[in-house]
């Protein structure tokens, strides 16, 4: 579900430079995003199978930045359909890792 939030965001944008900036999301946050989702997980959660192999499951509190991360985007993108006044959702606006 992460991944498919920030591919969504880049393919509505054009890339992922131009979804932070449409979005209002610092690059900070999708770079984290796109990294925990494509480089970690094991069976159950991995996008990727060379994540599975490598051996880096997620560990919770990278679970659940993720579940916040997904919630805060999809919030953002529903914001922006009745306001273009927003701050810039930061790494530090979501659980520390």
């Amino acid at each position: 579900m992460a991944y498919f939030c920030l591919t969504l965001l880049e393919a509505m944008a054009g890339n992922r430079g131009l979804a932070a900036r449409t979005f209002r999301i610092s690059a900070g946050v999708l770079g984290k995003l796109g990294q925990l989702t494509s480089e970690r997980g094991d069976l159950s959660t991995a996008r990727k199978y060379r994540a599975v192999i490598s051996g880096s499951p997620l560990t919770g509190g990278e679970i659940h930045w993720l579940e916040e991360a997904v919630k805060a985007i999809i919030r953002r993108v529903g914001e922006l359909a009745t306001t273009e006044q927003l701050s810039t959702i930061e790494l530090s606006d979501l659980p520390p890792l």
